[in-house]
């Protein structure tokens, strides 16, 4: 990912002290998988978090679905915006990997070392090439989303239509609370499972409208209506099930980009400026501090 250009020879008469380096690495090894753990949150919120959030929101709710309540849940949330949401997590995260190395690891070298400043431009990072490899990173993640944008495509369509239609479910269930609780209360034809292993509920609705309704055209519309809003629930478990493959793919793309900054990018550096016979004694202790820090933003023990 990094490329640092032509180096000066290395002289093996150059006293090493690898004690430094060893001191460093680890507690790089501590600063990678927080900056790992936080950018697979970014990609976790994207949509395992929010359809958690929706199924623990119906489940709290799924014996008062009234319309306040119906209306929040196909409305809070909209398919389209998770696809704009999940393309600027991608770029979110490309640029805090890059920034990782340019403006956090690489600067805290030099601030140990400030005898080898003058070395410190053969390891700057062009802007042109830290826009390429952001570039190059968000179209890497951005095209494991395929699947997963079909899929909402399809619960967008959905979404639309009980969003336009609701106005006229209202009029035709009217505001009673009694009938639009018979919608979770009475199942006729059988319960929606919302597959989802991290929720894992099951939430009951009914595929029949129970209430007094004589005018089998508003009937007919009544049962349609909550036939889409069980097929909507449905679409967000298999918008939540095509993402996980592509969710674990993504987040072994993030521990490789991070630990090329941590494992390879800064060792070499410090390898460097090692052997041509700078001190590094303070190099680990400008590490551990900006570790604590992190530490205590983030609340990690």
């Amino acid at each position: 990912m990094f490329g640092f250009g032509k180096h000066l020879p290395v002289s093996r008469e150059i006293p090493r002290n690898p004690e430094y380096i060893l001191a460093t690495k680890e507690c790089l090894g501590e600063l990678s998988q927080i900056g790992i753990n936080l950018c697979a949150s970014r990609l976790f919120d994207a949509i395992p978090a929010v359809v958690q959030d929706l199924g623990e929101y119906l489940q709290q709710n799924q014996n008062n679905l009234s319309p306040e309540v119906t209306w929040k849940f196909i409305s809070v949330v909209k398919a389209a915006d998770v696809r704009t949401q999940m393309e600027q997590a991608c770029v979110e995260i490309m640029e805090t990997i890059l920034a990782i190395y340019s403006t956090e690891f690489l600067p805290m070298i030099f601030t140990s070392v400030p005898e080898a400043n003058h070395l410190k431009a053969r390891y700057v990072l062009s802007q042109d090439y830290i826009t390429q490899q952001s570039l190059n990173g968000q179209n890497a993640l951005k095209r494991n989303l395929s699947p997963v944008y079909s899929e909402l495509v399809e619960l967008s369509r959905v979404q639309e239509h009980l969003i336009s239609s609701f106005s006229q479910l209202q009029v035709s269930m009217g505001d009673n609370s009694a009938d639009w609780g018979h919608v979770a209360r009475n199942v006729v034809g059988g319960a929606v499972t919302v597959a989802n292993p991290l929720i894992g509920i099951s939430i009951l609705l009914s595929n029949y409208f129970t209430g007094n309704e004589k005018d089998n055209n508003k009937k007919a519309f009544i049962n349609s209506w909550w036939d889409r809003f069980e097929e909507f629930l449905k679409r967000w478990d298999r918008v939540d099930s095509s993402y996980q493959p592509v969710y674990q793919t993504q987040c072994q793309f993030i521990e490789e980009k991070i630990k090329n900054v941590s494992e390879v990018a800064v060792p070499r550096i410090l390898s460097e400026l090692d052997a041509e016979g700078f001190n590094l004694k303070k190099v680990p202790a400008t590490y551990q501090t900006f570790l604590s820090d992190i530490k205590q933003k983030y609340g990690i023990k």
